[in-house]
């Protein structure tokens, strides 16, 4: 064996010594500050419900650090049908994650996270990986079931200002906004919004002791076996929430210009090349893309509205159906090279699971 690789095993070794300390003075500060998070062995089952019927299950069990998952879900022909296996350290940080099964489309799912002497690597079907971590970080599974909302909501709990950085990228935060009792028993729960993890936050409800008791929207939703008859009043909450949070980004957010608007410093999608640009600016006017100028940085602020896109990619018009039909319809022709695409939002596309800027 040569010096190097002494040099690196010593180093490793190290750096597992050190993330063990860290990882037991992390763990010791979150149970003190959350006793919750310190869960026993236990099995979990929840069902997936959609427009009032049962569609799919989320069955659970935890035995010490590992946990075994197997979800399925069956909507008119669609849904993931994955299991996952893992291995969590003190913090509830995974050191190993197997996600295996199929996409909501079908697509062969083979997903693996393993973080092993300060060394995270993760394959997906979004991308591969790997980094030098002192400690286990967060993994954001891209083909995770629903349960991981849980984890990523206890780990968010205890970490300062209920923010982490995840990996491969993003920054989760995490909200604390309710508690109500359910069912018969009026078990207390306490409602969250995570944000990070997708292109919109999402709704999610924990119990006392940490476990996931539901995701859910205005019309579908996950919920413990059990409590179903509880769904309802969530997705009436949910639609009063999302009101008032869409009507405080539309006062903090909306913006009527009445001189033409120029987006600095962004990148356009060519759908001819299959590729971005290098930076341009876009200038808008009454609704609608007037030129694309090759200086980012052009433009005069008195006489145009500036948007700096931060090296973004500025999508016209996208909604996430659209950005769908993107992935599923390569060389799909968007005009954005021409002066006519209407109702142009601010803005710009952020990396994996991350929210758009």
């Amino acid at each position: 064996m040569n010096s190097f690789s002494q040099t690196r095993i010593r180093s490793q070794a190290v750096s597992a010594r050190i993330a063990s300390v860290l990882s037991l003075l992390t763990l010791a500060t979150a149970l003190l500050l959350h006793p919750a998070m310190a869960s026993e062995d236990s099995d979990e089952h929840l069902v997936m419900i959609s427009n009032g019927e049962v569609v799919g299950t989320l069955d659970v069990k935890r035995e010490g650090r590992s946990v075994n998952i197997a979800y399925r879900v069956d909507n008119n022909g669609r849904g993931p049908k994955v299991d996952e296996t893992l291995e969590i350290d003190e913090r509830g940080f995974p050191l190993s994650w197997s996600i295996k099964g199929s996409s909501l489309f079908g697509a062969a799912v083979d997903e693996s996270y393993r973080w092993q002497y300060g060394v995270a690597t993760w394959t997906s079907q979004a991308d591969k990986g790997a980094v030098e971590n002192l400690a286990a970080a967060m993994y954001i599974g891209g083909d995770a079931s629903p349960w991981s909302l849980g984890m990523y909501a206890r780990a968010l709990l205890a970490a300062p200002g209920q923010a982490l950085d995840g990996l491969p990228s993003g920054r989760m935060k995490l909200e604390t906004l309710e508690t109500l009792q359910l069912g018969e028993t009026q078990l207390p729960v306490t409602l969250y919004l995570l944000s990070g993890i997708q292109l919109e936050p999402q709704l999610l409800a924990l119990d006392g002791s940490g476990d996931l008791f539901a995701s859910f929207g205005d019309s579908a939703g996950l919920v413990r076996k059990g409590f179903e008859a509880s769904l309802p009043r969530l997705h009436e909450w949910s639609r009063a929430f999302e009101l008032k949070r869409l009507q405080a980004l539309q006062s903090t957010l909306a913006h009527d210009y009445e001189t033409p608007v120029r987006y600095r410093n962004v990148r356009v999608f060519d759908p001819h090349a299959g590729k971005t640009s290098q930076a341009v600016s876009v200038v808008v006017r009454e609704g609608r893309i007037d030129r694309i100028e090759t200086d980012p940085q052009g433009g005069d602020p008195q006489s145009e509205a500036i948007v700096d896109g931060e090296g973004g990619t500025l999508v016209a018009g996208a909604t996430p159906s659209r950005l769908a039909a993107i992935t599923f319809a390569p060389g799909w022709d968007l005009p954005i090279t021409k002066p006519s695409v209407k109702n142009t939002p601010h803005s710009t596309t952020t990396p994996r699971n991350t929210p758009t800027k």
